[in-house]
C-alpha cells in the first residue's frame, strides 16, 4: 500500500552478479523531506496528499487527519500533509467534535482568518479539557496503541497557535511574511 511513497529501481554496479537497490524519484525525495518534519509536527508519520489518497483505498480502517500544508524544498507548490489514525479512535462524538474544530481552525488559518482560527482552537482546547476527565480509551495492540487523538489534537493546536502568534508579531513589526497564504510551517 505504500508503493506510492517508494518506487524502487534496480541498477547494476560492477558485475552482473552484484545488484544494488536504490530508491529514486520525486516520491522518495518528498517522503524523506516529510519524514524529517514528523518531530516538528509531533506525529509519528506524515504523508503527502497523494499518498494519503492512494492509501485510503488499501487501508479502510485508517482515518487520515490533515496536519498542515507545508513548503518542501525542491517543490514550488505547497504540499498538504496528513497523519494516520485508526478510525476506531475517532468513534466517539467528543473526538469527532475535536476533529471538526481542528479542521475548521486549520481552514480559517489558511484563509488568514486568524480570529476565527483562534476561536476554533480555543473551542478545541475546551473540548480537550472537558474530555481529559473522561475514561481514557483502551488502545488496541499495534499502531493504535501509539495514537491518542487528544494528544495529537493538542500538539497540532499548540503548533498552529504558535504559528498564528508568529504571524501576528511579524505583521505588528511590519515584517514581510514570505509564506504563501494558509501555509504554516
Amino acid at each position: 500500500c505504500w508503493s506510492s511513497v517508494l518506487s524502487l529501481a534496480r541498477r547494476t554496479r560492477g558485475s552482473s552478479a552484484r545488484r544494488a537497490y536504490t530508491a529514486v524519484g520525486d516520491a522518495v525525495n518528498l517522503a524523506a523531506r516529510l519524514e524529517s518534519q514528523t518531530r516538528q509536527a509531533g506525529v509519528g508519520l506524515l504523508v503527502s496528499d497523494t499518498t494519503c489518497h492512494a492509501a485510503r483505498l488499501d487501508l479502510p480502517d485508517i482515518f487520515w487527519i490533515e496536519v498542515d500544508q507545508t513548503q518542501v524544498k525542491g517543490r514550488q507548490q505547497f504540499v498538504n500533509i496528513f497523519t494516520p489514525v485508526p478510525a476506531a479512535c475517532l468513534a466517539e462524538a467528543s473526538t469527532q467534535d475535536q476533529l471538526r474544530n481542528w479542521q475548521l481552525a486549520l481552514a480559517a488559518a489558511r484563509l488568514h482568518h486568524d480570529a476565527s482560527a483562534r476561536a476554533y482552537l480555543g473551542r478545541l482546547n475546551e473540548l480537550l479539557a472537558l474530555n481529559a476527565h473522561a475514561t481514557p480509551q483502551q488502545p488496541t495492540a499495534g499502531f493504535a496503541a501509539q495514537v491518542q487523538p487528544a494528544d495529537l489534537f493538542a500538539a497540532m493546536a499548540q503548533r498552529l497557535m504558535a504559528d498564528l502568534d508568529r504571524a501576528a508579531t511579524q505583521t505588528t513589526l511590519g515584517l514581510d511574511d514570505t509564506q504563501s497564504p494558509g501555509a504554516r510551517t
